[in-house]
This record gives structure tokens, sequence and C-alpha cells, in this order.
């Protein structure tokens, strides 16, 4: 029955017979030769600006700016997470290799951190570079994909409320939507844009 080991090069998963399995496993030809060379840090070096500030990925990019390169002969690997690998060793799992810098293209060590997602997510947001924050135009009210009311209901729920306070569960029957919904809009705290 094979079992999982992991390349002793790039860190690839895959399936050996325990008869094959030793202290140096590759999952293909590739990296066995680039292990033997010690190519793959001197071609990801010869990628890299290091300018006085971040050091640039000058290779192929991903659409949002991070870059990437193949380890092997068909394994692609993002660039931040190769240098942090490089540098202090294997990524645990289930977390990312976030940038203090902000930059997806820097692959300087001490410009990265290890993060869940929820702490990248949360970085994101503390340095205000959510999509809701740089975009509240496509994101809030009517733009949301998800939104229920419309600007003239949320100005009526309000007038009402404001006029004689109706229980939220009454005005949500009437306007299809939660009692909670109705709480944040009469509190001002979901449709801010709208007056």
């Amino acid at each position: 029955m094979p079992v999982t080991v992991v390349c002793s090069f790039c860190g690839k998963h895959f399936s050996r017979s325990p008869s094959q399995v030793s202290d140096n496993n590759f999952c293909s030809r590739q990296c066995y030769y680039d292990s033997r060379s010690g190519r793959l840090p001197e071609k990801f070096w010869a990628r890299v600006n290091k300018t006085k500030g971040c050091w640039l990925w000058t290779g192929r990019h991903t659409t949002y700016g991070y870059g990437n390169f193949y380890v092997g002969q068909y394994r692609e690997v993002m660039t931040h997470r190769f240098s942090w690998e490089l540098h202090f060793g294997p990524i645990p799992k289930g977390m990312q290799v976030c940038h203090h810098c902000d930059n997806p293209g820097c692959v300087r060590p001490d410009h990265l951190f290890l993060g869940t997602p929820k702490d990248n997510g949360r970085d994101m947001a503390e340095k205000g570079r959510a999509y809701h924050q740089i975009h509240p135009e496509f994101t809030q009210g009517e733009n949301n994909g998800r939104h229920k009311l419309v600007a003239e209901q949320v100005r009526e729920v309000r007038a009402r409320y404001a006029a004689h306070p109706v229980p939220h569960q009454e005005l949500a029957d009437e306007y299809g939507v939660s009692a909670g919904a109705i709480w944040f809009v009469v509190n001002n705290k979901t449709w801010k844009h709208v007056t």
C-alpha cells in the first residue's frame, strides 16, 4: 500500500511504495537534479531586484501582483512563500505568508510574516486595503449584490421610526427583511451613505 511522503526539494506531497521511501525522496527528476545542482535558489535570486526597501520579483506575476515561478518541472509556487521557506523553513499548514510592506511582489524576508487567513484579513483591514475600504462605491447600498432594500426604502424606514418608534419586527415583515436589518438601518450602522 503506497505511503505519502514529502519531496526533499520542493515540499510537494506524493505517493510512493514503502520499499522506495528513503531519507531523500523526490517527486520528479527535475527536483532531484535541482537539489543536486543547487540551481533553484540561484534561479530564484537571478530574478530579484534588491532595492533599498523591498526586494522585487522581476519574473512572472499573478493578476494580483504576486510573483510566481516553477519549482521542479510542474509545480508553480508563489515567490514570497518560496522566499520564506528559503530563509525560515517550511510554512506550517493553514498559515499564510503576509507582507509588512503591503507589496505583493516583495520577497525580502524581513518584510514577511506568518499569519492565519484571519490575521491576514485583519492586517489588510487595519491598513485600509480591504476592497470595501478602497471601493466603497461598489460594495455599499444598492451596489452590494446582497442588498434587499433600496435607498428610498431606507429613508422611509428611518423617517417612520423617527416619527413613531415601531417594533423592528413589524417593519421587517413589511419590507421583507430581518428585524436585525431594520435595527442596523435605524441605528445608522448600515446604509450610512443614505441621508
